[in-house]
């Protein structure tokens, strides 16, 4: 049983390692695609960069 236990416990912490590698790509490409658009509507890197630091951390923090 001791053996079953350690091998569940290992493979949920590789699975949780899996989401978080998950969790950052989605931010990162959430970033990405608002700093993008951002640009495309003019606004200046200055502004857009906080702008799309924001709101990824937001969608990010509502995924939780």
């Amino acid at each position: 049983m001791s053996n079953n236990t350690s091998k569940i416990s290992n493979g949920i912490d590789k699975a949780i390692g899996k989401f978080n590698e998950t969790g950052e790509y989605v931010t990162g490409t959430i970033r990405t695609i608002l700093l993008d658009a951002l640009r495309a509507a003019g606004v200046p890197d200055r502004y857009g960069v906080g702008i799309a630091e924001a709101i990824a951390t937001t969608v990010d923090w509502l995924l939780l």
